[in-house]
């Protein structure tokens, strides 16, 4: 016979067994793109999640409680002897305990990097309301400097010294994240043999001029098809920094030249467009290599280490910026006896809401290298990443013995 305190223990063990089951169902991984407008909340194409919730690992808590013994001097050693080309690993975020809303302001081209993150993150286990608004790089900017109902930024290009002067005048202490990579490229038909190289002056001029006999001598006497993503597009504003000294009107103000607000189906008007010429997005390319020709520029063709080592003309960083104060633990002197919540004397504080956006960012530059090809951007270099975790470390106040632990073998891997 079962006795009262075998009952009891039996189901302390149910229970737990319950709990973990939920807490680490597995789901089947799968995305897939739907052409719902979804009440109109969000533009097309957009990406839903079909799978449970997956398997997720403590909050930072197991490792939290060593975060006080200090914060001073820069980090080192996260990465191999060689230097820190494996993947490093973040403290474990568990998203079910993550359920505070948070703001995003991002420029349209990151918004569906923001979505495709946000929607792994729900599927995860978050629970609270991300309100993801795109709209200009500038005026983006002004929303997160002037702290405009915005807890976070996402920008394809960094921030200048002028506008990070604007931001701490506003009271924000600015704190920037790689999280990708871009690079555009000049396509054309395969059947296009004539063009097979250009400068950056002959680049100005295939997205200028109306003919391309007016771009050299020798060329056919046909109108240039351009096709291209935009208007409002960082596409659009590297080419005008590159090539206009910002000035976006000769490329919006350029005959035959046709906008897209995504790639596929500009990618297909241009597959079939006689002395069509395009700018694409590497990683767009990289999906149909065979349908068109990238052209090189400055004599550079685009590449994983052109774009890398910024020799590539066209290439860019993207970025994640946060504000230093709202990330923060604070640190406070206790006499509490819960020793999992104390470290040296000190208990570590952290507001639901810097740790919704603390956990958030870890989450990124967890799962963004994984997420970023499927919206047609270049992910990091394992270096670089790493450099952007490193960033999210000092910020949270990890030592250098704790970010050996982070690097040991036995830490949890990503």
């Amino acid at each position: 016979m079962i006795k009262g305190s075998q009952w009891l223990l039996l189901g302390l063990l149910m229970g737990l067994l319950t709990g973990t089951t939920v807490a680490c169902q597995g789901g089947t991984g799968e995305f897939f793109s739907t052409n719902e407008d979804n009440d109109g909340v969000r533009p097309e194409p957009y990406i839903r999640f079909t799978q449970t919730v997956n398997d997720v690992g403590p909050m930072v808590a197991p490792i939290l409680e060593e975060i006080a013994q200090t914060s001073s001097g820069r980090l080192s050693g996260l990465g191999d002897d060689d230097g820190s080309s494996a993947v490093q690993p973040l403290p474990p975020v568990n998203p079910l305990e993550v359920n505070m809303d948070m703001a995003i302001a991002t420029d349209s081209e990151l918004l569906p990097l923001n979505q495709v993150l946000y929607e792994q993150f729900i599927q995860a286990g978050y629970s609270g309301i991300m309100d993801i608004k795109a709209m200009s790089t500038d005026t983006a900017l002004q929303s997160f400097c002037q702290r405009d109902g915005v807890d976070l930024l996402t920008i394809s290009r960094a921030m200048t010294l002028a506008e990070r002067s604007t931001c701490q005048q506003q009271g924000r202490d600015v704190v920037e994240f790689a999280i990708g990579q871009d690079a555009l490229l000049l396509v054309v038909n395969p059947d296009e043999t004539f063009v097979k190289g250009v400068g950056l002056d002959t680049l100005a001029d295939i997205l200028t001029q109306t003919n391309w006999a007016d771009v050299r001598s020798g060329w056919p006497d046909e109108p240039i098809q351009r096709k291209l993503i935009g208007p409002d597009s960082a596409a659009v504003n590297l080419l005008a920094t590159t090539l206009f000294e910002q000035n976006l009107d000769p490329i919006l103000n350029a005959p035959n030249t046709d906008f897209n607000n995504y790639p596929e189906p500009m990618l297909q008007s241009l597959s079939t467009t006689d002395y069509g010429v395009g700018i694409v997005n590497a990683s767009a390319y990289e999906r149909s290599p065979s349908v068109f020709r990238a052209v090189p520029i400055a004599g550079i063709t685009a590449s994983q280490e052109t774009i890398e080592r910024g020799t590539y003309p066209l290439g860019k960083i993207l970025y994640l910026y946060a504000d230093r104060q709202q990330l923060q633990v604070r640190r406070h002197n206790t006499n509490l006896q819960d020793a999992s919540s104390q470290a040296n004397g000190n208990v570590m504080v952290q507001s639901p809401s810097s740790r919704s956006i603390a956990s958030w960012i870890n989450f990124y530059l967890t799962h963004v290298n994984e997420a970023i090809p499927s919206v047609y951007l270049l992910p990091l270099d394992q270096t670089q990443l790493n450099a952007a975790k490193l960033q999210w470390l000092e910020v949270m106040g990890f030592n250098p013995d704790l970010t050996q632990k982070l690097s040991s073998p036995n830490a949890p891997s990503r």
